[in-house]
């Protein structure tokens, strides 16, 4: 990620970063310079300088080894941060909300690429809970979705048994060097899969491995979410801090699927956990005759 600093007040910002930074804070704002070449960029000559010099290359110069291909990971992060700048205006004709929401995303780093992990980067980091939203955003991310450079570097030549060796640009070598950069574009994490994902002529034995996947997902959640936290806001929002156990069961568990934005866990086990938390802390939540209080807010 490139950084510049305002040649007017001074400030450090990242490419990501400029416009927001030139609209709100500092509207005279008239040049930027790279903070690790030092270059100067007058206007919006900065939109084109998306990588600069590695630490290795800034403290050692020409003695500097730079590995060859570059930072592909990097050079993929450029190029998505770079789409999601293009959407803004886009969104802007149709949407202006979408916009402000793209506009925040800038000031991230290492935003996820792939739509499962992206949809839950907008929910855990801009508090978006609204699906249609979170799909329009991706939606309109991937319309202008920059083309990510992705470098094939020629294998080195292979001795061949009758002492000549393959040809750097031979359809063998190619073939290689193809496979290996589409590699992880088909990886799928077969984890995330859905239910409704799974073909019905899918064998048994197949579709018990994803149900137990699954389960484990459900399961994990249920310990990462925040139970004392939330019955307590739930009373702390309730007449006299008082609420049956059954609306306030009914309240947590509301909750407990909506952040999680998960499929729903058995009843059974839910109430089970509910039942658990509620009565762990005795000097919090005082449970008499089916009714539970506040004790303390």
């Amino acid at each position: 990620m490139v950084v510049f600093v305002c040649g007017s007040c001074g400030e450090s910002v990242k490419k990501a970063a400029v416009d927001k930074h030139c609209q709100t804070k500092c509207r005279n704002c008239q040049s930027l310079s790279c903070i690790d070449c030092g270059k100067d960029f007058p206007g919006d000559t900065f939109r084109s300088h998306n990588q600069c010099m590695t630490e290795e290359e800034k403290w050692h110069g020409k003695d500097a080894k730079v590995k060859a291909g570059g930072n592909t990971g990097q050079k993929k992060q450029d190029a998505w941060v770079e789409s999601i700048q293009n959407a803004i205006p886009v969104a802007k004709s149709s949407n202006p909300q979408l916009a402000d929401y793209l506009q925040k995303l800038l000031g991230y780093d290492n935003m996820p690429r792939k739509e499962a992990k992206f949809k839950n980067f907008l929910k855990n980091s801009l508090r978006i809970h609204n699906h249609q939203i979170i799909t329009a955003i991706w939606t309109v991310v991937g319309s202008v979705k920059a083309a990510v450079p992705v470098p094939q570097p020629k294998p080195p030549a292979q001795s061949s048994t009758n002492g000549g060796s393959v040809a750097a640009d031979s359809p063998v070598a190619n073939g290689r060097a193809a496979g290996n950069a589409e590699v992880e574009d088909l990886v799928e994490p077969a984890k995330k899969r859905s239910k409704k994902d799974i073909p019905e002529d899918t064998p048994a034995l197949t579709k018990a491995t994803t149900d137990e996947t699954e389960a484990t997902t459900d399961e994990t959640a249920a310990r990462k979410f925040r139970w004392k936290k939330e019955i307590r806001e739930v009373l702390v929002d309730s007449p006299s801090h008082s609420l049956s156990e059954r609306k306030l069961m009914k309240k947590v568990l509301r909750r407990y699927e909506t952040s999680l934005d998960l499929r729903a866990v058995a009843q059974d086990d839910l109430s089970q956990t509910f039942d658990k938390y509620l009565r762990k802390y005795p000097d919090l939540f005082h449970v008499e005759d089916s009714r539970v209080k506040l004790i303390c807010t």
